[in-house]
């Protein structure tokens, strides 16, 4: 091989070695997001909202997700607004996913990512005239606010 060509090809490497250690993507991250299941089951008798959701870099280096935002949607394609659902802000943990062309996943709780309180059940849910969405729209912010991945899920409510 050439010397020149072997210059290049370590100049490569060292790049994204560097990029990996220093915690950054090459690009703009794209972060893969699946819920399992698909659809949540929201259970009268149920203490929480039991599921997890598997989320991957698309790229290689290191990304780190700090904020969530939901977003809640009813029978009409309308955006839901309640004191009661959960509206998302910083994550309890950060999580770290490391890029691998999205080869590796990564799969975390619904109370790791939103935290405790929010898979909670609310019996006012189950109340005369509340909303009860049937879409839940989740994105995945980076350190910056910018959005980096997302993804969505139907809600199935028991009994109803």
């Amino acid at each position: 091989m050439k010397p020149i060509v072997k210059r290049l090809l370590l100049l490569t490497l060292l790049v994204a070695m560097v990029t990996t250690m220093t915690g950054c993507t090459f690009g703009r991250a794209r972060i893969g997001v699946e819920f399992i299941p698909d659809p949540l089951v929201i259970n009268w008798g149920a203490e929480e909202i039991i599921g997890a959701i598997t989320l991957s870099l698309d790229g290689f280096g290191t990304f780190t997700l700090n904020e969530i935002r939901i977003e809640f949607v009813d029978d009409d394609g309308q955006t839901v607004e309640s004191e009661h659902l959960p509206q998302g802000g910083a994550l309890p943990n950060p999580i770290t996913l490391v890029g691998t062309l999205g080869i590796v996943k990564k799969t975390v709780t619904l109370g790791d990512v939103m935290g405790s309180e929010a898979v909670k059940i609310n019996r006012d849910w189950w109340s005369v005239g509340a909303i009860r969405p049937v879409l839940c729209k989740v994105t995945f912010l980076s350190s910056s606010g910018k959005p980096v991945g997302s993804g969505s899920v139907g809600l199935k409510w028991e009994p109803w």
